[in-house]
């Protein structure tokens, strides 16, 4: 073998090695921000419940004013404008996984604040033969992908997530709407966040090949769509 062969080899795998640490790194810093942000929605949920025990006394005091003044439809009333002042109910369950079932609450909440429809029927077994870190990277970066694309427009914005295992493989869908402007490079879908490919679906195509799988991307009349088959050991 040449020199420049060798040089070249050389410098090839070390590409491959950095790449595969800046992949580790983006999802530790995901990790990491999303356990983060989850610590804090838990402390201001524990005020809450705090406040909420407080106010509660008064609620009743004017409960059982009404009630024993039998004042029916006032107290309807007031019920049903207490019922609305309740914060909204966050802890949505969608997997047994609890990897998989976090990631999807944090994205859940985001999407849903900024008027994103939000759709998640998983069949997704608790205990899988595959990482839960692989599978934070599947999830995590295409849910991901698709609450940034619903960002950019489109009156009917949506995500659906969808899992299910067929004949031994588990298949992920994520469809999501978005304002139809793709960038590509051949049959690869580039980042419009930053320059080149983005890591975030190589991350996914990276997992699903280590499975022996696929993963597929296509964007068609306003929806994104990918779909990652991950064989199970």
């Amino acid at each position: 073998m040449k020199m420049s062969d060798a040089l070249y080899s050389q410098m090839a795998v070390q590409t491959e090695e950095n790449e595969k640490l800046a992949q580790r790194v983006v999802l530790l810093e995901r990790q990491l921000k999303l356990h983060g942000e989850q610590y804090e929605a838990l402390l201001s949920r524990i005020e809450e419940t705090k406040r909420a025990r407080h106010d509660l006394r008064h609620h009743m005091t004017v409960i059982k004013s009404y009630i024993e003044a039998g004042e029916k439809e006032a107290l309807n009333a007031y019920l049903r404008e207490y019922e609305r002042s309740w914060p909204e109910e966050a802890d949505s369950f969608f997997c047994a996984n609890h990897a998989v079932n976090s990631i999807l609450q944090y994205y859940a909440v985001i999407a849903k604040s900024e008027g994103v429809a939000v759709d998640v029927r998983l069949d997704l077994p608790k205990d899988l033969d595959i990482g839960n870190t692989d599978l934070c990277i599947v999830f995590g970066n295409c849910v991901e992908n698709a609450v940034e694309a619903c960002r950019r427009g489109g009156a009917d914005k949506f995500v659906r997530i969808r899992s299910k295992v067929v004949g031994g493989t588990l298949v992920v869908t994520i469809d999501n709407s978005f304002d139809g402007v793709v960038k590509m490079d051949g049959d690869m879908f580039l980042s419009r966040k930053c320059a080149g490919g983005g890591v975030g679906l190589s991350s996914v195509t990276a997992v699903a090949r280590k499975y022996g799988g696929a993963a597929r991307f296509e964007a068609k009349d306003g929806v994104f769509q990918a779909v990652i088959m991950l064989p199970l050991p």
